[in-house]
């Protein structure tokens, strides 16, 4: 089978993570993949549709499958449609309320190219409900908050490969967390989002944690849209490197998961990987479709603060415990051999 990925960006975090591990996967199992960034030299939106159009349309007599990523089924899967061809949409986000606020912000500044932009990406979505032939979710959250056919969906959570267990292994080997600190890790925005816990709520959490812990802390907020800040004990820093980001995260005590639905994202995949314990809030209305729980993961926010307290209070006692439960369920749980039969047969099922 030859299948066609098309991603609004290859280098942009979450989004890149996943077209270039869904690109390996495909390849190694013996798929013929054409891989088409459309940021090409820009990041501009408009730019990105012109891309499509120019380099998307061209592999369409070429493949059998056309994988669109990024929440958009671009203009090029209705020319794919007329020639028969099956069309599969990867769904990141919640694509309805993102919109709807970015539509607020361009109106705030009448902004009106990102108006059109944002108006198109409707119009191309609402379409593609009717067009597209599957549509795949990592998490429940977003399936259920995208407005989706969903008699046509499936959710399959973010995985692990072979090559970042050998990355991370090498990583974790040669990693040293501070003896006197705890060092806290967390990555955020200040963007407000129903998915998300945001860098105004990590920053009142950790002044909470230094009146309730008896124990020095550490506490980094990764936040790619906000200006260095130092405030006492917390930093807040600008995305990182991979590398660096992963041996900052392997020297940490806790990672701080703010997705607030069931999905595990891939720094949080890699935080279990690397054996560091991770905490996570969830939301009552998706506690129960997670497929992992322990004592870090809570669906209370004041139990969300006591167990995070508590840990810090006994880390030396917690640490090893912990760290071992999340290391067991990414290896037993969340690597590619784990997900692939569900993926390769919904690929198998949409091109029939």
């Amino acid at each position: 089978m030859k299948i066609a990925i098309i991603t609004p960006c290859i280098k942009c975090g979450g989004l890149g993570s996943a077209t270039q591990r869904l690109f390996t996967a495909l390849r190694n199992e013996n798929y013929q993949v054409f891989l088409i960034d459309l940021s090409r030299k820009t990041v501009k939106v408009m730019y990105s549709y012109l891309n499509d159009l120019k380099y998307s349309i061209r592999v369409i007599n070429a493949v059998d499958t056309m994988i669109y990523l990024g929440s958009i089924p671009y203009l090029s899967h209705i020319f794919a449609k007329l020639s028969s061809k099956k069309v599969i949409l990867f769904i990141n986000g919640y694509i309805h309320y993102e919109q709807k606020e970015a539509l607020k912000d361009a109106l705030r500044f009448l902004d009106v190219r990102r108006s059109i932009v944002i108006a198109l990406n409707w119009m191309l979505f609402l379409l593609g409900s009717f067009l597209v032939d599957f549509f795949i979710f990592p998490c429940y959250g977003t399936r259920e908050n995208s407005k989706a056919n969903l008699k046509k969906s499936v959710v399959i959570p973010l995985w692990l490969t072979q090559d970042d267990l050998k990355v991370l292994e090498t990583i974790r080997k040669n990693s040293n967390k501070p003896k006197d600190t705890v060092r806290i890790i967390s990555y955020s925005s200040y963007v407000r989002s129903p998915k998300l816990l945001t860098t105004t709520d990590l920053l009142k959490l950790a002044q909470i944690l230094r009146t309730r812990v008896n124990r020095k802390i550490e506490f980094i907020i990764i936040d790619p849209k906000a200006p260095f800040q130092r405030i006492g004990n917390i930093q807040i820093v600008k995305a990182l490197p991979k590398q660096e980001f992963l041996k900052l995260l392997a020297s940490s005590h806790l990672y701080i998961d703010t997705i607030i639905d069931d999905e595990l994202r891939y720094s949080t995949l890699e935080a279990m990987a690397l054996g560091v314990p991770v905490a996570k809030l969830v939301h009552t209305k998706y506690w129960n479709k997670l497929d992992f729980k322990y004592e870090l993961f809570t669906s209370s926010v004041k139990e969300f603060i006591n167990v995070i307290s508590n840990y810090v209070n006994n880390v030396e006692k917690l640490y090893p415990q912990y760290s071992d439960a999340v290391r067991h369920y990414v290896l037993n749980k969340r690597l590619w051999i784990h997900i692939k039969p569900l993926l390769l047969e919904v690929i198998e099922k949409a091109t029939k």
